[in-house]
């Protein structure tokens, strides 16, 4: 059945411009099976065989349809009835002879009806178990989108509330809260392994040039150049936590007026990725805000990573370094012990 599909397919393809075209291979193919049964006349004898052409009816029937069946069918029992009958060319007076070619020509017609209906059948579930495959893919890859945005917001209220924790000045009240920034960054992975699936590594070059230009996109295009270099792969938790610091340092310094070039640079250092972000001009104004930087510290500690802000000759740097492993969770320290 798979065969004929594909042959069906085939010939669809070749012949879906112009119907014509399909009624010339069907007549094409009546022609064919004329010139094999004339190769065989000297062994079965005078006689219109009719019974040979049907299952060569119900193939083109199924791949070429209905319409192309039925040419085929007239051209091969006609033929085969004025060619091939015992009493010669021409019509026959023998009721035994037309009785054979009307019986050939109903049988095979209502072969041909079957073949074209079991194929337009056939034809129309494979349209609609495509079209729930593609339905189901399109709310799979839905979900998996949401869930995954779930689980990086889930990873931004984490690092919120271990900057919450680390500020607070009651210590049990910071427990509370560095308990619950532990228990959120805990959901937020589970959510991302179970929802959004394995993804794979990140291509984090092609992702910060994609960040980037959106950032400045939402600035009105200062007059800031930025330009991405290396290579770094990492798992989705730190791209996430990764590109939030750098849309926060790119923020800050695309609310700047002056025109400036500004380099990112990707690399790795053994078991470490390094984000370096570099400028020659000095601009004071253009670092992140106090909010922000909280915000940059809470994600470094949450990559358990090393932040270092300052200068490297005339440049103004930024420079952190961070395992690509998972780290651990922040710890968990409940006030008291359910029993």
């Amino acid at each position: 059945m798979k065969r004929l599909a594909n042959l069906r397919d085939v010939l669809i393809r070749s012949t879906a411009q112009s119907a014509p075209a399909r009624y010339a291979v069907a007549a094409g193919v009546a022609l064919v099976m004329l010139s094999v049964r004339g190769l065989f006349d000297p062994v079965l004898g005078p006689g219109a065989y009719y019974f040979l052409y049907v299952p060569v009816v119900v193939v083109v029937a199924y791949a070429l349809g209905f319409g192309p069946a039925v040419l085929a069918i007239l051209v091969a029992g006609v033929t085969s009835y004025l060619v091939f009958s015992r009493a010669g060319f021409g019509f026959k007076a023998d009721a035994q002879t037309n009785l054979r070619l009307a019986l050939f020509v109903v049988s095979a017609v209502i072969a041909a009806w079957m073949a074209s209906r079991v194929r337009a059948r056939l034809a129309a579930l494979e349209a609609g178990a495509s079209a729930a495959t593609a339905q189901a893919r399109s709310q799979a890859d839905l979900f998996r989108e949401f869930a995954e945005r779930v689980s990086s917001h889930l990873q931004l209220l984490s690092a919120v509330l271990q900057i919450r924790a680390r500020d607070e000045t009651a210590p049990d009240y910071a427990r509370v809260l560095m308990n619950a920034a532990s228990r959120t960054m805990m959901i937020s992975r589970l959510n991302r392994s179970t929802g959004a699936g394995e993804e794979g590594l990140v291509d984090f070059a092609a992702f910060a040039e994609r960040l980037a230009d959106s950032a400045l996109e939402a600035h009105g295009r200062p007059p800031l150049v930025i330009s991405v270099e290396g290579e770094l792969v990492l798992l989705p938790e730190h791209a996430v936590s990764l590109a939030l610091m750098l849309l926060e340092c790119v923020n800050a310094r695309a609310r700047e007026p002056a025109p400036g070039h500004l380099r990112i640079v990707l690399s790795s250092e053994g078991d470490d990725g390094v984000l370096v972000i570099a400028e020659d001009r000095v601009l004071p104004s253009a670092a992140p805000s106090p909010e922000a930087n909280g915000l940059i510290g809470a994600l470094a500690t949450q990559l358990g990573g090393k932040l270092v802000l300052g200068r490297s000759g005339a440049r103004e740097q930024f420079r952190f370094a961070f395992p690509t492993t998972l780290q651990p969770l922040p710890a968990w320290d409940p006030l008291q012990v359910l029993h």
